[in-house]
């Protein structure tokens, strides 16, 4: 999905992806082949699985530093103990999701035990025992009262795989 943080995102250091299509026919497809946006790949809307993938890194004496900077900054501002699946809405072009949800004052709702993070409104917590329907609901309601009180609709990170029952 073309992951990103830090003002970097997957596909810039990309070289290469394997895929398996659902014919389990592996592909080997170069970066030059495959169109990336913010947070958007290809491989969203393809049936198979990426199976490997090729980077091209710098050598940087400065990672260790840079890394351990990161960590601590996340420490101090996301709920890094807790379970979540990370940022769950994608950020609008005119505002960031969390600031969002904040100011229309959702830190801290929740549906069963999902819940809007206290510390980072744009995490969705798993707070004891939330069941997959609680976090979908949560998810749901989160965008409907953000489109109500702002006008702006959140989209939301998370893909949803539907199996055959």
């Amino acid at each position: 999905m073309n992951a990103g943080a830090n003002g970097q995102e997957t596909c810039q250091h990309l070289k290469s992806v394997d895929f398996v299509d659902n014919d389990g026919v592996i592909k080997t497809m170069d970066k030059e082949e495959l169109s990336f946006s913010y947070r958007s790949s290809p491989f969203q809307k393809m049936k198979g699985a990426i199976v490997a993938a090729t980077f091209e890194l710098s050598p940087n004496q400065e990672a260790r530093k840079k890394q351990i900077e990161i960590v601590t900054y996340r420490k101090n501002t996301q709920p890094y103990g807790d379970r979540s699946a990370g940022c769950i809405f994608l950020n609008p072009p005119c505002e960031h999701a969390g600031a969002l949800i904040e100011k229309c004052g959702l830190k801290g709702f929740s549906v069963g035990d999902a819940q809007v993070s206290q510390m980072h409104a744009n995490f969705l917590i798993n707070a004891d025992r939330a069941s997959c329907s609680d976090m979908k609901e949560l998810i749901a309601l989160v965008t409907k009262k953000v489109k109500e009180q702002t006008n702006i609709e959140l989209h939301s990170e998370v893909r949803y795989i539907p199996y055959d029952e």
